[in-house]
């Protein structure tokens, strides 16, 4: 099923890139990406491009193989473990899947998920709370249909 990611694949990464080893074919392993966050804000951490990118390739997906049976799920997470905090991070899923739709993916493809904090990532140091600020965005395929 590789091939089935084929597209959004180069669309992230160039067009001469390949799949290489990374294996698709199940449905534990879907195709995954982040989307970071400025801190405090809904605003894109730079590369901006970059990560709007990511975004716009997998609502690229979405819109192709709108008749194929697939889930795009999304999580947020960020720096701290506060609720008011995890409500933001909810917040910034809302935008993901926002612009996913504005780019074509039906609405009922799309599932986001209950937040995550810096917990997820390991320690509390400013690294993790860093890497705690995005959304991840995954593709997850039905195990019984190639998307085509």
């Amino acid at each position: 099923m590789p091939g089935d990611f084929d597209t959004i694949f180069k669309q992230i990464n160039g067009s001469a890139a390949t799949l290489g080893t990374l294996d698709y074919s199940k449905p534990t392993n879907p195709y995954t990406n982040n989307v970071h966050f400025n801190p405090d804000t809904l605003d894109f951490s730079a590369p901006t491009a970059l990560n709007q990118g990511v975004v716009n390739a997998f609502a690229t997906f979405g819109k192709q193989y709108s008749d194929k049976t697939f889930t795009i799920t999304l999580r947020g997470s960020v720096g701290t473990t506060k609720q008011s905090d995890l409500d933001f991070a909810r917040q910034r899923s809302e935008k993901i899947k926002d612009l996913l739709i504005a780019g074509g993916t039906p609405a009922n493809k799309i599932v986001i998920e209950n937040p995550g904090s810096v917990g997820d990532y390991g320690t509390n140091d400013s690294v993790s709370k860093q890497t705690a600020r995005n959304v991840v965005i995954k593709i997850v395929p039905a195990c019984d249909q190639e998307v085509r």
